[in-house]
């Protein structure tokens, strides 16, 4: 399973550092894409998401960190 977080470190977004200690806290490796990278940045308007944290499984959108509660409830 590959998991893909966009976030933002600038300005701070607390959502995206809980969705990171989630997913540590699950033992899930994932990838963090942080959009104050301005490349990554135009990855994440091309994929005309607006919010952050979105996260990808297996290349499909799940959500923000709501969804992704649910999602990684149990340890993977």
């Amino acid at each position: 399973m590959e998991v893909v977080v966009y976030g933002r470190s600038n300005p701070h977004c607390q959502y995206c550092e809980n969705i990171k200690e989630l997913l540590a806290t699950r033992k899930v490796d994932y990838i963090y894409k942080d959009i104050a990278d301005e490349d990554l940045f135009e990855e994440f308007l091309a994929k005309r998401l607006r919010t952050v944290p979105a996260v990808f499984v297996d290349g499909i959108f799940k959500g923000g960190f709501t969804e992704s509660l649910e999602l990684f409830k149990e340890s993977v």
